[in-house]
């Protein structure tokens, strides 16, 4: 794992690149219907909230709304988070308050993706089988896909960013995981052995 202060020097990188304006005045005015003129906007962010929320545990709250780079609106979106184009903008619905952008956990996770699930890469099925068997019981599943390992609930939405660490961190073993990927690892090793002692 990367350490404390390196992840937060490449979140705080990534949000100067791709994190540009505060929006929140302008949408709380939109969403308040005190803007004429406006409909098709707010129902876009309507939506936009409505898609994300899939959580009944933690239904989702908008604290704060910042335009974003076309990037940033992509990674965002595949991690569930809150976002929608209006015109020509692509617009970020953040989840959490008071603190810095470049600590908000789904930052981190797209600034330093080796994040704990990028740690799977190449696991073999039997490790993402018993990872999944206890997932089960909190309703997500891990799937492989392209871009990487992601985490998904039942109904297979994207877990919100802001879940993701305590949900992992509540089910997985580290220690189970690598040894499962060790035991693959030397039973390869022993494969090579004994084609070295038929030689």
């Amino acid at each position: 794992m990367k350490s404390t202060n390196e992840t937060y020097r490449k979140a705080l990188q990534y949000v100067e690149h791709h994190v540009q304006s505060p929006l929140s005045s302008l949408i709380d005015t939109i969403l308040s219907g005190s803007a004429r003129d406006l409909e098709d906007i707010r129902d876009t962010l309507t939506e936009a909230i409505s898609a994300a929320d899939h959580d009944e545990e933690c239904p989702v709250e908008v604290f704060e709304w910042w335009s974003v780079s076309y990037s940033a609106y992509c990674a965002l979106r595949e991690r569930g988070e809150v976002v929608c184009e209006i015109g020509r903008m692509y617009v970020w619905g953040r989840q959490t308050t008071g603190q810095r952008i470049a600590i908000d956990a789904v930052i981190e996770s797209i600034a330093v993706p080796e994040t704990r699930l990028e740690a799977l890469r190449g696991a073999t099925k039997e490790c993402i089988d018993a990872l999944n068997a206890n997932l089960l019981d909190h309703g997500a599943q891990v799937l492989d896909t392209e871009n990487g390992f992601i985490l998904v609930d039942k109904g297979g939405h994207p877990v919100p960013a802001h879940r993701v660490r305590s949900l992992v961190e509540t089910v997985m073993d580290d220690y189970a995981v690598e040894t499962l990927m060790d035991s693959d690892d030397d039973s390869d090793d022993s494969d090579d052995g004994e084609d070295k002692s038929d030689e």
